[in-house]
């Protein structure tokens, strides 16, 4: 017994003390939350507003305040480690890195606009109302701040949306999962939180649900070939997941809208062409382009070349069928291949080869960006007689923005050699050429 009394007298002292420990830290981090709000205060020219805030005005401030991201699955699926930590810190470094111009010309960090200031600028609405005198004469410093939050809050909100939305593109592999996320704010003040981080703050929630990816097997000329279901995470809403094209375009009237699967060999062609972008970024972009504005040729009693656009530049096609009333895509052409239209008449024009076309590069991205056109007009002329000409005039600047995702990518400018290589093949097509007519001529 007595050894018991002391084992329990020594875990109430333990409690005591780390009880103790949390209260100093919790009085360090009101005071430094207060001292920060002080030199912000200072800075903006906004201290007598912000002083005339009573101390339960700003304790609820300080309570309210938003610390943290918190991850949450939906459902059992959790995300992979490597996935979560690739998440927070492109979160992280959104705040960390973003920075305002205050109309005075005070800088003022993201994190200061979204960890310190923003429950102020709430608590300003409510003391507009509470102290109308104070509020007329400091209408136009106050009205300058609230307008100033409210613009870097929805600034920060877009910021934390765009890279939410790109996490779940890069997150996502369209043959086995998606990843939905979505994100908000919410308020904790539950008495299971256990450590001063956890206790009466505000974070922003970020969910996510993982799908698996549906598939089907068809049986494509004799051959059985699996299918998945084409989908992708392009906002936060689960039930627009799938993409569907409309039947008219495939010359079908008896449906309005037909379901879309896709091959893994046409998402690994997309990897090995479209070089310079990341696959979810460049599978995200042509997604949105077909979701927004499908184009689809028929070219053969049962097959169909798709547009597939990134930043409003074709890059190639999806070759499709329709096959058990649906669509597969079979594979994904470059543009500049010898099977798509554009990419027939450059080999009619210059008598490049598919072995041709990869040794020079030219069936895919990264040569594009490094071309300097100015150095070759030929090259320009055939590319034009092709209907080429767009690859020649990408906007670089955006694409390049892009391929920085990739930093191992190496771009070579070869616009010269491409040129040179042309002449030489259309010279050997067209001594072929003449060698046939004289052989002709001969044996007549």
């Amino acid at each position: 017994m007595p050894k018991d009394r002391k084992a329990k007298a020594k875990k109430e002292q333990q409690k005591k003390q780390k009880a103790l420990l949390q209260q100093k830290e919790y009085h360090r981090r009101r005071d430094e939350y207060n001292s920060n709000i002080t030199e912000l205060a200072k800075r903006l020219d906004l201290e007598e507003w912000i002083s005339s805030f009573d101390p339960y005005e700003m304790l609820t401030c300080y309570k309210m305040r938003i610390t943290s991201f918190v991850y949450r699955p939906v459902g059992a699926s959790k995300l992979p480690q490597d996935l979560e930590s690739f998440a927070r810190r492109i979160f992280s470094s959104t705040i960390r890195n973003k920075q305002f111009t205050y109309p005075s010309g005070a800088k003022v960090s993201g994190h200061e606009v979204l960890h310190l200031l923003e429950k102020i600028a709430v608590a300003s609405l409510t003391k507009m109302e509470e102290a109308p005198e104070l509020y007329a004469r400091l209408r136009e410093k106050v009205d300058t701040f609230v307008a100033f939050m409210e613009s870097s809050l929805q600034e920060i909100e877009s910021d934390l949306s765009y890279h939410k939305q790109m996490i779940g593109w890069i997150s996502s592999t369209p043959d086995k999962v998606l990843y939905v996320f979505s994100l908000n704010v919410e308020s904790s003040n539950s008495n299971k939180n256990k450590t001063i981080n956890e206790s009466w703050t505000s974070k922003y929630c970020v969910s996510y649900e993982a799908v698996p990816v549906p598939s089907r097997t068809f049986t494509v000329e004799g051959s059985r070939r699996i299918g998945f279901r084409y989908g992708f995470p392009l906002n936060d809403d689960r039930e627009n997941l799938w993409l569907t094209l409309p039947a008219r375009l495939f010359g079908i009237t008896e449906q309005e809208m037909l379901e879309v699967y896709i091959q893994t060999h046409a998402l690994n062609r997309i990897v090995e062409r479209i070089d310079t972008i990341l696959f979810g970024m460049a599978f995200a972009i042509c997604t949105l382009e077909l979701k927004a504005k499908p184009n689809v040729r028929k070219v053969g009693s049962n097959s169909f070349l798709i547009d597939v656009v990134v930043c409003n530049l074709k890059l190639g096609y999806f070759v499709a069928c329709i096959i058990d009333g649906v669509v597969l895509i079979k594979t994904f052409l470059f543009v500049t291949s010898s099977s798509t239209p554009e990419g027939n008449k450059l080999d009619t024009l210059t008598g490049l080869k598919k072995m041709d076309k990869q040794f020079l590069g030219i069936d895919k991205l990264s040569t594009y960006l490094a071309l300097d056109v100015n150095k070759s007009p030929e090259l320009v002329a055939s590319f034009q007689e092709a209907g080429l000409q767009e690859l020649l005039l990408i906007d670089k600047d955006v694409f390049s923005t892009l391929s920085k995702l990739i930093p191992e990518i190496n771009l070579t400018e070869n616009s010269a050699l491409i040129a040179s290589y042309i002449e030489r093949r259309a010279t050997e097509l067209s001594l072929s050429q003449v060698e046939v007519e004289e052989g002709e001529i001969a044996l007549r």
